[in-house]
This record gives structure tokens, sequence and C-alpha cells, in this order.
């Protein structure tokens, strides 16, 4: 006899062999003890976790010769060729490569007959979401009057793309992705049963590489199996899968939090000339920051990260030296290189720049440390970055490995409560908002405002003015100011002679100049160090 892979071998054929569904086993059990069969079942979740499995026992707990029952009996002539793929009764069909309207129509000729010796004639529909709009909209007419003697079970990994219209018609289950510990309880039968010595660290990284499949987990171990032979440790997995040993990733990881860049870029060459491959570096690098990040947001290592002891215990001791917004930092740069590093033609040079930028990400300090920092620079009250208001930092978006960029500080004030403070806020606001009302509004001078209105200046007769006294432009300027200023608020249109709409504008100019002159401030070149960012704006108080 051939040699068979462990996937198929140890493939269950109960429902009680089913393993991490039992939301869906026990279901289905019931609704066959109460014979309350439904002619569509919907299978749904990620590979290999049981949905074609499932399907083949359901099908074989229809058609038992023993009578349709919550488990078959796996030994009647029935249950024998659905396990051997022989019975003319249970058809199995690849949506993937049956898309077509006439291969719909070849199994709505089919339905019509009744079952050559079951009770049920049984049509499993794997990836069914790779049938055609036209192909679903023939099926779709079977499934609402479908035939007694006919049950349809369709699986999928993307439920998204099925139309409402059949998923209306189905009775859905969600498979879920196992549990590690569940896959190391499976595997470690596995291993018994076929004679194999594999080691507990082996058998946890087996079940965190299948990532919640079963399928994926055994087939891992087949993997293993031939290339270690029948004495399976972790180091042969590391070989086998060109991992990084735990402990030198976490030197890595420990050197980078410490702003080692010598010692970070020393043993990523130790790395790279053991032949570790880099995009897997990436990503364990990005991994081991998620979890630290996890377990310094928690407190705690949570029980679902499925870490072995002695991992879990090193990641919480990086975890506590250092703050959670670096450790946010850290995964936001992780997960661009790992993007980067794959798509670049020169991997290793986009890596060693992304461990300089990490070793050497400035300490992020609060805004009641910038404050008292800028107290040193003298001037505060002209100068001053008003805590929650003024100060707003877009966090989490590093800048490109390889170019250009920075992080975007808010904006520097000047004096508090100055009749400029908004304007220039509003007017940038609704050029986005409301463009063409924008080009209006700029015509005119800002001249003041208070509690309840906005001065507007424009020229004698100016064409821009009478526009904005006309009804319909004067409601949407009104709806636009209480919607950036939070309450309600009038525009009144001031028609001035040319020569104060001149002193208008020179005041105005005034105070651009000022503007400029504050960005050349130590204070506030010192600011945008502080916070590894530009200025974008600097508000100035128009009565200084």
């Amino acid at each position: 006899m051939s040699y068979q892979v462990l996937a198929r071998k140890y493939r269950p054929q109960t429902f009680a062999e089913v393993l991490g569904q039992i939301h869906v086993t026990q279901t289905l059990q019931n609704a066959l003890g109460l014979n309350r069969i439904h002619h569509a079942y919907l299978f749904t979740g990620a590979r290999g976790i049981g949905k074609t499995t499932v399907a083949r026992i359901l099908a074989k707990a229809l058609n038992c010769e023993k009578g349709v029952a919550k488990e078959p009996c796996n030994q009647c002539g029935s249950c024998r060729n659905i396990i051997e793929g022989k019975s003319l009764d249970v058809q199995e069909i690849d949506g993937a490569s049956n898309t077509s309207v006439e291969d719909v129509r070849q199994i709505r000729e089919q339905v019509k007959y009744l079952p050559a010796t079951g009770h049920y004639k049984v049509y499993i529909i794997d990836e069914v979401h790779m049938l055609s709009t036209s192909a679903f909209n023939a099926l779709l007419k079977t499934l609402e009057e479908p035939p007694p003697h006919v049950i349809f079970v369709f699986a999928t990994t993307e439920v998204h793309k099925i139309p409402s219209t059949i998923l209306s018609r189905c009775q859905r289950f969600d498979f879920r992705r196992i549990a590690a510990k569940e896959l190391v309880s499976s595997l470690k039968e596995v291993a018994k049963q076929e004679g194999i010595d594999i080691s507990e660290e082996a058998l946890h990284l087996l079940a965190h590489e299948a990532q919640g499949s079963l399928r994926d987990a055994q087939s891992l171990l087949d993997q293993a199996i031939a290339f270690a032979g029948n004495q399976i440790g972790f180091q042969h997995l590391k070989e086998m899968f060109g991992f990084l040993d735990r402990t030198q990733l976490h030197n890595l990881l420990q050197s980078i939090l410490n702003k080692d860049q010598k010692g970070t870029l020393d043993q990523f060459q130790q790395f790279y000339q053991s032949g570790a491959d880099i995009n897997r570096l990436a990503q364990d690098l990005l991994k081991n920051f998620r979890n630290c990040y996890l377990i310094k947001t928690t407190g705690s290592v949570p029980e679902w990260l499925d870490l072995a002891a002695e991992e879990a215990a090193s990641l919480e001791k990086l975890a506590a030296s250092v703050s959670q917004e670096e450790l946010d930092q850290l995964f936001q740069f992780s997960l661009k290189g790992v993007d980067e590093i794959a798509r670049s033609g020169t991997p290793k040079i986009v890596f060693e720049v992304l461990l300089m930028r990490m070793s050497h990400l400035t300490q992020i300090v609060s805004v009641a440390q910038i404050l008292e920092r800028l107290e040193k620079y003298g001037q505060p009250s002209s100068l001053a970055l008003p805590v929650g208001r003024q100060v707003e930092e877009k966090k989490n978006v590093p800048p490109p490995l390889m170019g250009g960029g920075s992080l975007s500080a808010g904006s520097v004030a000047g004096g508090e409560g100055g009749e400029m403070e908004n304007w220039p806020s509003f007017t940038v606001w609704l050029k986005k908002e409301n463009p063409r009302l924008f080009s209006i509004v700029e015509q005119g001078k800002f001249t003041g405002m208070n509690e309840k209105e906005i001065i507007l200046g424009f020229e004698t007769a100016s064409v821009y003015g009478e526009m904005l006294q006309e009804e319909e432009r004067k409601q949407q300027l009104k709806i636009a100011l209480e919607k950036f200023f939070k309450k309600p608020m009038e525009i009144r249109i001031d028609f001035i002679k040319t020569e104060t709409v001149a002193n208008v504008a020179a005041a105005q100019d005034q105070r651009k100049q000022i503007r400029e002159a504050a960005l050349r401030q130590d204070s506030v070149k010192e600011a945008a160090n502080i916070l590894g960012a530009v200025v974008e704006e600097v508000r100035v108080d128009g009565d200084k």
C-alpha cells in the first residue's frame, strides 16, 4: 500500500473526532437527532480547519445504512463508499474548476433523480465563492425549491464573495481557528501513533506556525519527520524553517531597545552570514514587537498568545524596559519595514536602515515635558504651546525607510484670545469642505470677529461681497461657520473704501512677517526637534 500523508491518514471520521468546532458539530448532531435537516448548509472559515471533513461526516450520517443518526457507523457499505470517494449519492465538486453556468445546469439536471442507494443526494461544493455570478443565478432556483432528497453543503474561505441571495437560503456555520494548545495535543497523539519522539518545544513551534489549521499542522509534522527522522527537536525545526534562535532574536530586540546601533548591526550581520532568511527575520521582529506591545498594554502575558514559558518571561522583561508609546512606534516601523523589505530588490540594505532607524528612535516625551524644556529658552508667554489644544501630534506614522518625510506637529500659537486665532484655520478647512464658497470668501479681508459674528471687508461695489449677501450663499456660509466653530455664527459684510482695504492688507502682511520670524526662533526649532516634526502653521495675536 502506498504511503498516505498524515493529514489524510488521521482525518476525523466522526463528529466526536473533529477538533475545535464543537459549536458546529453539536448543532448538526442535534439537528440529525431531531430529524430537522436543512436543505442547504454553508461552512465558512480559514483553510484546513475541518469544513470539508465535517461535510463528509454529515453526508455519512445522512446516508448511513443503519439510519440517520448523530454519528455515522463507518462500517456499512454506504459509509465506506463515502470514505473512499466511490459513493454515487455524494458528489464533491471543486467550485474553482466548475464555475460556469453549464456546470451548474448539470447539477440541476441530476438533482431530479432519486438517490441510488442512500436516503439523500448530497452535493458538497468546495470554494463555492469561485462560481460566476451567472452560475450562482442558475443555482438559485434549485435552492429556492429543492427536491426533498437533495442536500447542498457549500464550503468557502471567502464568504463575503457569495451573493446575499444565496446566503439567505443557507444555514451558515462559521468555523473557528483551532487553539494552539489543541493543536499541540493532536500532534502529540499523532506522533505517538507514528512512533515519533518530538520535544514539547518543537510541538509548540509547529502549532504556532500552523496558524490555527490542523491540516497545516499535520503537514508540517510530515515535513519534520522527513527532515529529522524519528527524533525531532527544536533545533531540527529551526534548520528546516530557517528560523532564528529565540535567544538570539531577543538579544537583537534588546539591542534595539538599548539604542545600541553598533550591536544591532553586528548581530544582523551574523544572522545574514549564517544564511538566515531576511523576510522571515523581519516578520519575527514584527511579531515580537507586537507581543511586547500587548504585554505592556495588558500588564501581563495574555494566555491566547500561546507562548512557551521561557519566551513569555523574556518578552515580559523586554516590555518592562520601554514605554508603551515607544513600543507602538517600533511596531509601526516594523510593519512598514516588512512590506518594504519584501518588495525591495536590495532587502539587506533596506533592513539595515530599518534597524538603524529603530535603534535611533528618539524618546517620546509628553507635552508637559516639552513645555518644561521650552521654558529654558525664554518668552514662554509669546510662544507657548497650550496643552491639549494647539499641539496635535500625528502619531504612528513613521516616515519612509529610504525616503524623506517627517512627523507633523500642529501649530505654535502666539497669544490667546486674538481675533486671527481661528480665522486662518477656518479658511483652510473651508477650502476642503466647500471650494466654491472658499473662492468667494477669500476675496474679502478679515477685519474682526466676536462671539456671534465674523466681519469681512470688501471694496465698494465688489461683486464678491454682493454674492455673499445672496440668501443661498449666506445660508451656506452660516452652516459652515456653525459646523466649524461648534456654535451659531453670522457673517457681516462691510463695504469699505479702497484705502481702508489696503490698510487691512498691510496689517495682514505684517502678521505674516511676524509668523515667519517666529519660525526662526530657537524655541520653535527646539519644539520641532523634540517632537521629531515640522511646524505647519504659526498663529499670532492680531493685537501684537
